[in-house]
């Protein structure tokens, strides 16, 4: 049956995502909580969660780790929205281990309009644009472009400018997407 669902991060409370049953507010009690996530790799969870369905048909929820994990680095959580499993873990930035890193909320794309989850997009604080390839089944996502970043935003004295908006994409005129 249709539910509706609340996933939310503790932002610079802590290092966890959490998912609610919301569908029947004015009842809400302790057996409405569905699952809370955390892992090594997570930080303060200024990520969004975002919610959409894979080729597999599982709802999932779908966030970057956060910043100033414990480990460091930039990842792609793919949680399952039923039970908070995860079906998949995607290690983004080319510099594990750095402490100064982690992925900022990301963006869910249908590229061929079947309102299924293709490819995500997210930045880091390291200033990296990442796209990730979500096709096929959990367990053979990647990043895309053999692991490089889509972009790296740096200005004209080369220093990293941090990506912390959730990206956007739209159509082109031409084609593919921007």
């Amino acid at each position: 049956t249709w539910r509706t669902v609340l996933v939310a991060g503790l932002n610079a409370g802590g290092n966890s995502i959490y998912a609610l049953d919301v569908t029947d507010a004015e009842a809400f009690d302790q057996n409405d909580v569905l699952w809370e996530y955390t892992d090594l790799d997570m930080g303060m969870t200024f990520s969004q969660p975002q919610i959409g369905i894979l080729e597999s048909g599982d709802w999932v929820a779908v966030f970057g780790n956060g910043y100033n994990s414990l480990n460091g680095g930039s990842y792609l959580y793919v949680v399952r929205l039923s039970d908070g499993a995860l079906l998949q873990k995607v290690q983004a930035s080319d510099a594990p281990g750095d402490d100064s890193n982690g992925l900022s909320t990301p963006y869910l794309h249908d590229a061929d309009g079947d309102r299924l989850i293709d490819t995500v997009y997210a930045g880091d604080l390291q200033g990296n644009m990442w796209k990730f390839d979500l096709a096929g089944v959990p367990g053979t996502y990647s990043v895309a472009f053999s692991g490089a970043p889509l972009y790296r935003a740096r200005n004209a004295s080369n220093q990293v400018q941090a990506i912390t908006a959730q990206p956007k994409v739209g159509g082109h005129p031409l084609g593919g997407y921007i």
